[in-house]
């Protein structure tokens, strides 16, 4: 939904089901940048800057006007989103003159980006001959946990969901529905979490009882290893859900990560297909997968800071578990999960994202229990590996080796229980070559079997 040419090719798609006879619902994003023009308003308005927010405001409306005339459907789509546009002018007008913005009003506000889109692309199918119909997405309910980031009521959302779809199935109709978001107990609008469009269209193939979702994006699927470190990174055809959910939460950023779940527990599949070369197959994520020969699927990174405390240093009286509830315990208040962990009697070391390092307050709470230690400018390497590896000796040694050849020191190792997930921390500098012999060493080439 980035911009009118992917209309185009998503219409494309959805039209050729619709001659092949494949049932199917659509689900929708909001075009590329609208939801970070909506979270722009809110923060404009609570700067007292209402002027500012109303610019981006027209700047929202203008985008999709000009998308609507280009696919030729300027009438029809600004009779969908009069009332649409009109709800979005009434809350900033609100929420500009108190100049202060509730999690309730934010998810309203960063809604509409799914909104608008629907109906463009509903209007736009209807003038291509598809019987498109738009649906807001009110009828997956969520917890009232959260309202920027809710948990699924499964139960009563395969109930409701499922029998709404069902009902404009059976009428010929195909439901072209917003992502995002869905309501609370109280009826109220609840976000799914960025990138949330990805997890309705795993809500709705559970609620269906659908064996098959596809995540339509803009690269043809999960890669070996970032292919601007990597120049021969392969498409990889098939993998399974614990590789994808580690690639997923160590920097590959194709799709949500609670997207897969619902679907392989239910042993579907998740395929990952490019909008512009639907040519392509893509990659198919599914529970279990063909046997893989190589030591290594995929290799991603991010970005972090390493954080090393010295547990023998602390000046508290409390026992090694206590430190250790009081170090998570500011985690969880500064809303992080470490991305790699490594523990001993002695030092507790974890990492986190890079820019806490210019965090004084986080660094200040965390020297208030024991001394620690910062360096800045590393990157965990996440090697995820088939499932065959458990239990295969060398693994960790081949891993070792190919990092050595390259003359790269390892400041911090970390491996899960399944074996799936290799953790290495090194300079920033050194990451592109230790990731080009990695993949070189454990990913491609002769089998290791």
């Amino acid at each position: 939904m980035g911009s009118v040419e992917s209309l185009k090719s998503v219409a494309a798609i959805i039209k050729q089901n619709v001659e092949d006879d494949t049932e199917q619902v659509v689900v929708c994003s909001a075009m590329s940048g609208v939801t970070n023009q909506l979270v722009k308003i809110g923060e404009l308005l609570e700067q007292s800057q209402n002027d500012s927010a109303f610019e981006t405001f027209s700047s929202v409306q203008n985008l999709h006007f000009s998308a609507a005339k280009d696919l030729g459907v300027e009438l029809d789509f600004k009779e969908a989103a009069k009332p649409i546009f009109y709800d979005l002018e009434n809350i900033i007008k609100g929420v500009g003159l108190i100049h202060e913005i509730s999690d309730r009003s934010r998810a309203y506000l960063c809604a509409f980006g799914e909104k608008l889109s629907t109906r463009l692309l509903t209007a736009f199918l209807k003038k291509e001959g598809v019987n498109a119909y738009q649906v807001d997405s009110v009828n997956v309910k969520t917890e009232g946990n959260d309202f920027l980031e809710d948990d699924i009521e499964w139960e009563s959302t395969e109930k409701h969901l499922g029998d709404e779809l069902k009902i404009l199935l059976s009428e010929d109709k195909m439901p072209v529905m917003t992502g995002f978001f869905g309501t609370n107990p109280e009826g109220s609008l609840a976000l799914l979490g960025r990138g949330g469009s990805d997890f309705s269209g795993a809500i709705v193939a559970k609620s269906l009882k659908w064996p098959t979702l596809e995540i339509w994006t803009d690269v043809d699927g999960f890669l070996s290893a970032d292919p601007r470190v990597v120049s021969d990174a392969q498409l990889i055809s098939e993998i399974g859900f614990e590789e994808v959910s580690e690639l997923c939460f160590f920097g590959a950023k194709v799709l949500h990560p609670k997207t897969i779940r619902p679907v392989t527990d239910a042993d579907g599949s998740v395929w990952i297909k490019n909008t512009f070369k639907p040519e392509v197959l893509g990659t198919k994520i599914s529970k279990k997968v063909s046997k893989n020969c190589h030591s290594a699927v995929a290799i991603s990174s991010k970005k972090v800071a390493i954080i090393t405390m010295d547990m023998f240093g602390t000046q508290l009286s409390e026992k090694r578990f206590d430190v250790l509830e009081k170090i998570f315990d500011i985690l969880r208040r500064f809303k992080l999960a470490p991305d790699a962990m490594a523990s001993s009697e002695a030092l507790v070391s974890f990492c986190v994202p890079e820019g806490f390092c210019a965090d004084t307050t986080f660094l200040e709470e965390l020297a208030e229990i024991a001394p620690t230690e910062t360096h800045c400018g590393r990157e965990v390497i996440c090697v995820v590996c088939p499932e065959e590896v458990k239990g295969r000796p060398g693994v960790a040694v081949e891993l070792f080796k190919a990092v050595a050849e390259v003359g790269v020191s390892i400041e911090m190792y970390s491996q899960n229980a399944s074996e799936i997930a290799q953790l290495i921390v090194v300079k920033g500098e050194d990451a592109p070559k230790t990731i080009r012999s990695i993949h070189e060493k454990l990913a491609t080439g002769v089998c290791n079997i």
